[in-house]
C-alpha cells in the first residue's frame, strides 16, 4: 500500500527547498519499493527523488502531485500516526 501524509511546511536552506517550494508531503509503502517507485513513475517522478533513508525510503511530493498520488489510489494518512501504529504492530505481546 500507498501512503502519504498531509503538506507540511519546511524552512531548510538547501537546493532542494530553493527548487520545490517549501510545501511537500511524503509519499512512502509499507510494502515492496517497487510498488512504491511505480507509483512514482505514475506521477511522473525521477528515481532520483527517492530518499533512502534507514527508516523510511519515500519521496517528497509537492502539493500538486500529492493529489495526483491520491486520484492513482495513494491513502492519506498521518506519518505520526502511521509510525505508532506500525511500532504497536512490531512490539512483541
Amino acid at each position: 500500500m500507498i501512503y502519504v501524509d498531509g503538506i507540511n511546511e519546511y524552512h531548510p536552506k538547501d537546493a532542494h527547498t530553493r527548487r520545490w517550494g517549501n510545501k511537500w508531503s511524503h509519499m512512502w509503502t509499507d510494502g515492496d519499493l517497487e510498488e512504491l517507485h511505480a507509483m512514482a513513475e505514475k506521477l511522473g517522478l525521477k528515481r532520483d527523488y527517492f530518499q533512502n533513508h534507514i527508516f523510511l525510503p519515500h519521496y517528497d511530493l509537492i502539493p500538486k502531485k500529492r493529489e495526483l498520488a491520491i486520484k492513482k489510489g495513494a491513502t492519506p494518512v498521518s506519518l505520526k500516526s502511521w509510525i505508532r501504529k506500525k511500532r504497536s504492530c512490531e512490539e512483541p505481546s
